[in-house]
């Protein structure tokens, strides 16, 4: 991302990468919280605010009228982060892993 200057900023604006970041995205974010999920707390709530907040990116990405889009991509953004943020605290908290360190 640093070097973006240097190579000019319509490399952001090519669809071929943006396609990319998104599958990178998903990927990252479906791969964490599973495993958050699966080994850690079993909570649902952090998958089902990523996927909320994947939907809307995509829907800003490419359904949204040109004003909405800005709202809608930033909206998503947050709701992955905040299923992040939940599934790190939840992974953090633990019952599973206490009773296994006890």
């Amino acid at each position: 991302m640093t070097v973006l200057p240097l190579l000019g900023m319509e490399v952001l604006e090519n669809e071929k990468v943006e396609y990319a970041l998104l599958s990178f995205t998903f990927l990252v974010g479906c791969t964490s919280l599973f495993r958050g999920y699966r080994y850690h707390h079993q909570h649902i709530k952090p998958l089902l605010l990523f996927s909320l907040g994947f939907r809307l990116l995509l829907l800003g990405h490419f359904m949204a009228a040109n004003y909405w889009e800005p709202v809608l991509i930033a909206v998503g953004a947050l709701l992955i982060i905040a299923a992040h943020v939940w599934n790190i605290r939840e992974c953090r908290h633990c019952q599973i892993c206490s009773k296994h360190e006890a």
